[in-house]
């Protein structure tokens, strides 16, 4: 597979598991992003997470 098909072969799986794990019709945005600082990543996807849970109770 060709780097510039990556995002569009995890969008599908992404969308698979949204459409296999939701209990009902859910809007699912999918964006694909770039690494620059690979220090800040990890925090910064805790950090997305942890809003993410937070919406969702």
């Amino acid at each position: 597979m060709a780097d510039g098909f990556v995002h569009l072969d995890l969008k599908d799986k992404f969308k698979d598991i949204q459409r296999t794990a939701s209990m009902g019709v859910r809007t699912a945005y999918y964006y694909t992003t770039s690494i620059t600082d690979t220090r800040m990543t990890p925090i910064t996807l805790v950090a997305l997470k942890d809003i993410i849970f937070r919406a969702a109770h």
